[in-house]
């Protein structure tokens, strides 16, 4: 479509030119001045259209999902002599994909050493880009497979986060190291993991990346770090990767201690002790009453963890239970010596607070101990 800009010196020429101009000027003078009036607006329309019809650069998956945590906006290392604009041909062929105009580029000697954002080289923001084709063509032009930009990623790092399989299989297969490791202590799989990358945590695994990695911080191994993030996909994958289900943390946990409910089937079915203490003497089920995880502990009681920790405040866990519907929790609870009608008082009981949530099994049982409720 002609901007608006063309269609104003379009509809000029127009009422300048031919025929029209013998009506509108009374002396030569003037068809003089309006002669070169012409050929300025006719210049103006050729540059005007020249401008409109230039091809714009495809943007990437990225860039037209509106994503802004990129490595796009580049600032060029000054020692590289690369421009940091978009105008970067380099840059442009690497985001865009255009293989035959980097191949060009790469022939005509251009420098493939140019570092953008945070150090980022065209490696980088070609695995950002997930594009394999180009990844293998700077590669076997020169570029490290396993450069790392100024925060230790490699370009593995990359794709291992953003979960581009391809592109991460391609630079593997051309000697990516699978253990390099970033400023956060933080390796490919380890970013995987964080990321909830599933296929990708399956292929770095089965090209031999270390499985026993820990974080930096608390030594968390990539079992805890899965289940404190609530993917139950990523632990199947680590447990059939052959991860040790039972490995603590430095604080002396389990996967089980930071697990989301739904994962307490699997995680004991694969051996996790589900009555492990920590170095605090805290049980997976304490910790979870503790932080408010109801579900969690009445998951973690129905798979066999001793709830003996819990008496300690028996009658708020079980104002707790009944808020949740843990039946058999409550009933352990009360034949623990809980009082069933605690707060009814001064507050709602643990059968009110039953009937509320209409959970009507805990109340028959609570019913069935004495409990009276406190409503009107």
């Amino acid at each position: 479509m002609i901007n608006k800009k063309t269609t104003t010196l379009t509809v000029l020429l127009i009422l300048f030119s031919g025929a029209s101009v013998a009506y509108l000027v009374k002396s030569q003078k003037e068809i003089s001045t309006l002669k070169q009036r012409v050929v300025e607006l006719t210049q103006e329309l050729a540059q005007a259209q020249t401008q409109h019809s230039r091809p714009q650069p495809k943007q990437s998956a990225h860039q037209s999902s509106g994503v802004v945590n990129t490595p796009l906006k580049a600032t060029a290392d000054t020692e590289t002599s690369v421009s940091d604009d978009d105008g970067n041909p380099l840059k442009q062929a690497v985001l865009t994909g255009d293989v035959k105009a980097l191949r060009a580029l790469i022939e005509s000697d251009a420098d493939l050493s140019g570092l953008y954002a945070d150090g980022q080289s065209l490696l980088h923001l070609a695995a950002w880009s997930d594009d394999a084709e180009v990844v293998t063509l700077l590669i076997k032009s020169g570029l490290g497979v396993s450069v790392v930009d100024d925060k230790g990623r490699t370009p593995l790092h990359f794709a291992a986060g953003y979960g581009h399989l391809m592109t991460a299989q391609q630079l593997i297969e051309l000697g990516a190291d699978l253990e390099t490791v970033d400023s956060k202590g933080t390796t490919p799989l380890m970013t995987a993991v964080r990321h909830g990358n599933n296929s990708m945590v399956d292929a770095l695994i089965g090209a031999g990346a270390n499985i026993t990695v820990t974080t930096a911080s608390h030594d968390m191994s990539l079992l805890h770090t899965a289940a404190y993030q609530g993917n139950a996909k990523t632990l199947t994958v680590l447990l059939n990767g052959g991860i040790d289900s039972n490995a603590l943390d430095g604080r002396g946990r389990t996967a089980l201690h930071y697990a989301k409910a739904d994962m307490v089937p699997l995680l004991v079915g694969a051996g996790m002790d589900v009555n492990q203490t920590d170095r605090y003497g805290n049980t997976p089920i304490y910790n979870a009453m503790l932080g408010g995880d109801v579900e969690l502990a009445g998951a973690l009681y129905a798979a066999g963890a001793d709830g003996g920790q819990l008496l300690t405040d028996k009658d708020e866990n079980l104002s707790r239970a009944a808020r949740f519907g843990l039946t058999d929790l409550s009933g352990y609870l009360i034949s623990s010596g809980a009082d069933v009608n605690a707060g009814a008082s001064r507050s709602w009981s643990a059968l009110d607070i039953a009937i509320k949530y209409g959970h009507t099994e805990t109340a028959a049982l609570l019913k069935s101990y004495g409990a009276v409720s406190s409503l009107p």
